[in-house]
């Protein structure tokens, strides 16, 4: 799963049942294709959590077409539209749930620290 993922290191629980995937050299998040090598492996997703640091940015969706908050990763320039407490312009390490990880539309709810 380190090869197909691109993690610099892998830890799994099979018993605690999560697997720990440590990204060193920042690149775009593929969603589905992560979702994929781990369906590969031998294992189902039933919950993603990503820890970046990044910012919070404003703009139109280009899925939904509305005006919304979006965390910005500053490595890739990836953004994810996100839910929860979260300041426009606010630049740090943020923590959340995504959710339509499979989807053409994937949402991080930030979760409070």
């Amino acid at each position: 799963m380190r090869r197909q993922a691109g993690a610099s290191d892998v830890d799994l629980d099979a018993q605690e049942g999560f697997a720990l995937l440590t990204v060193g050299t920042p690149n775009t998040l593929d969603l589905p294709g992560l979702i994929e090598n781990v369906k590969g492996a031998g294992y189902t997703t039933t919950t993603l959590e990503l820890v970046t640091k990044g910012t919070v940015v404003e703009g139109a969706c280009p899925r939904c077409k509305k005006d919304t908050r979006f965390l910005e990763i500053a490595e890739t320039g990836q953004r994810i539209e996100i839910q929860g407490d979260a300041t426009v312009g606010e630049t740090k390490r943020f923590k959340g749930s995504i959710t339509g990880w499979s989807s053409d539309h994937p949402v991080i709810e930030l979760m409070t620290p």
